[in-house]
């Protein structure tokens, strides 16, 4: 395929304490998890969150992105990946950067929204159909990217993501 530029359908910005208006369902619910720890903090902090003992249905596709710093360049590692998300893209990417894995202009949206996630300590959520590596066929899917901050409470360190697909 020639394009393959995610196609952004929509989204919506918020932050901890805010009402969704659109999101609802399991991630509604995880939103409102995370805003409930962040207690007017911006994003909770590592410490606070248990994935697994609060989510884990979720898991599957769920993702935990950690963030590098290096000076102002921002790098992202894959720190945990769902067993869904590791079926769906064909190979293992515990452990690799975000950059070593797939080409620049195919993660730029991405990296703007996940900037944006850490700079303001907002959670993003939104739909889009993107074509899924080594496949001929666009799939559509939303997604909840939740910031989390260090263990000291300074700053972000990790993105979590939950996606779901359309079935």
């Amino acid at each position: 395929m020639d394009d393959i530029q995610p196609r952004y359908e929509h989204g919506e910005w918020l932050r901890a304490g805010e009402e969704p208006r659109l999101l609802t369902g399991e991630a509604a619910a995880l939103f409102r998890y995370w805003g409930g720890l962040a207690r007017g903090q911006g994003a909770p902090t590592r410490a606070q969150i248990d994935p697994l003992t609060h989510f884990p249905r979720l898991m599957p596709t769920t993702m935990l992105l950690g963030v590098e710093r290096e000076g102002e360049r921002l790098r992202y590692r894959y720190r945990v990946i769902g067993s869904e998300l590791t079926a769906r893209a064909g190979r293992e990417l515990t452990g690799l950067y975000l950059d070593e894995c797939f080409p620049p202009e195919r993660i730029g949206p991405d990296l703007d929204i996940y900037r944006r996630c850490i700079d303001g300590q907002l959670c993003y959520w939104g739909s889009r159909s993107s074509v899924i590596e080594g496949r001929d066929a666009w799939e559509t899917y939303s997604r909840i990217i939740l910031p989390i901050r260090d263990a000291a409470g300074g700053s972000v360190d990790f993105l979590w993501i939950y996606i779901w697909f359309d079935r």
